[in-house]
């Protein structure tokens, strides 16, 4: 749902997806109380702080009560202040900023 919800709704801002955490640690058993720990890359970070209606439609997709860890992180500091780790997993990524991570 949310890779569909970024393909189509922003499209242009948004640049990159990432689930962090445990939920992308295939040997963890999901439980009810673990997040999604999502991090959108983006090419202009005031448009998201600004603008607030592509939330509306992002929160609409868990009605099923999971819960999200969002962080927005602009694309210009992916090179110098983003590291990934082990529990990162490419989920879109529309620049090739995370070669490593495919």
């Amino acid at each position: 749902m949310i890779i569909e919800f970024t393909r189509q709704y922003v499209r242009v801002r948004l640049r990159a997806v990432l689930l962090n955490g445990s939920r992308a640690n295939l040997k963890v058993q999901p439980d009810r109380l673990q997040d999604f720990g999502i991090v959108f890359i983006v090419d202009n970070l005031e448009s998201f702080t600004i603008d607030h209606s592509w939330m509306k439609i992002y929160l609409m997709l868990f009605k099923d009560k999971n819960r999200t860890d969002l962080t927005l992180f602009p694309k210009q500091k992916v090179i110098t202040n983003f590291k990934p780790d082990n529990l990162t997993t490419l989920w879109l990524d529309k620049d090739d900023l995370f070669n490593s991570l495919s």
